[in-house]
């Protein structure tokens, strides 16, 4: 059996499920799997502001 499996993240970044596909290993080899099932990296998502100090 090969198994791949990625997080899915939230707008923040934190983990909050994953997805994950199975299939028998006669199926598909190592490298059909990573080219065919694995989606590409989405690009990184850009650093929030650090918040604004409180001004009085």
């Amino acid at each position: 059996m090969r198994s791949i499996a990625v997080p899915l993240r939230d707008r923040t970044g934190r983990a909050i499920a994953a997805i994950n596909v199975a299939t028998h290993a006669a199926r598909r080899t190592v490298t059909e799997c990573l080219e065919d099932v694995l989606p590409p990296s989405p690009p990184p998502c850009p650093p929030h502001p650090a918040p604004h100090p409180l001004t009085l």
